[in-house]
C-alpha cells in the first residue's frame, strides 16, 4: 500500500458487540491531504459545520431513502484524530459524530469533531486517526462492500467547494448470521456416537 502517506484513511463498520440499530466504527490509517483551495478542516460545533468526503458513483454505501443528512452522535467509545504538519506542528481532536448523507451522485462521508475548535487542513498534512465508536447507525440501512472518498469539501458557505483531496475508504461487514444448522447438526451426531459406544463399551464388561 506504500508509504502512510500515500495510503487511505479507513473506517471498518461491522455489528460485532452492538445491539440491533446500532453499529461499531473502527478507525485506522493515515493519509496524505493535497490541498486545491485554501479552507479544509475537521469541522467542531454544530451539524451545519461538518465537512464531507464526497464519493463517485459507485461510492453507495448507504441505502436509498435512507440516512440524507443525518448526523448520529458517538454513544460509547474513543476515537482520536492527528494532524501533523509538514512543518512539524501536531493539531489533534476527538471524533464524536458523523456525517451520513445518501446522494445519487455518489454518498457523502463527514466527520464532527468534539468541543468547538475547527482543526484546519494544509497541504500536505498528514491525517491519522484511530479507535472505534458504537454509533446509532442501523446496518439494514447500509450497502455492504469496500466505499471510496476522495473529495474533501462542502463549506457551509460555499454549497459544493471542494477544498482538497484526502482518501478515505469505508468497508461495511455484512450483520453475521446464525450458526449453520449442519454445524449444529454433526456436533449432535457426534455426540450421540460418543455416547453409544461408551454403552456398548459398558455393556461389554458386564457381559464378560
Amino acid at each position: 500500500m506504500g508509504s502512510a502517506a500515500d495510503a487511505a484513511l479507513q473506517v471498518t463498520v461491522t455489528q460485532a458487540g452492538a445491539p440491533p440499530g446500532q453499529s461499531v466504527w473502527a478507525f485506522s490509517g493515515s493519509a496524505s491531504y493535497t490541498e486545491l483551495f485554501p479552507g479544509g478542516k475537521f469541522a467542531a460545533g454544530g451539524v451545519n459545520n461538518i465537512e464531507e468526503w464526497k464519493g463517485d458513483g459507485g461510492s453507495d454505501y448507504v441505502k436509498p431513502l435512507t440516512y440524507n443528512n443525518y448526523t448520529p452522535g458517538l454513544i460509547s467509545g474513543l476515537i482520536d484524530l492527528t494532524v501533523t504538519s509538514s512543518t512539524g506542528g501536531v493539531r489533534t481532536g476527538t471524533i464524536v459524530g458523523l456525517h451520513i448523507d445518501h446522494d445519487g451522485s455518489g454518498d457523502d462521508f463527514g466527520a464532527q469533531l468534539d468541543g468547538s475548535i475547527d482543526i484546519p487542513l494544509a497541504d500536505g498534512d498528514l491525517v491519522s486517526w484511530a479507535g472505534s465508536g458504537v454509533f446509532p447507525v442501523d446496518l439494514a440501512n447500509l450497502n455492504t462492500g469496500s466505499f471510496f472518498f476522495s473529495n474533501y469539501g462542502e463549506s457551509p458557505t460555499v454549497a459544493g467547494m471542494i477544498y482538497g483531496t484526502l482518501p478515505i475508504e469505508i468497508n461495511v461487514q455484512p450483520v453475521p448470521g446464525p450458526l449453520p444448522l449442519l454445524g449444529c447438526g454433526a456436533a449432535f451426531a457426534s455426540a450421540r456416537r460418543l455416547r453409544r459406544r461408551r454403552h456398548e463399551r459398558e455393556c461389554s464388561c458386564l457381559r464378560s
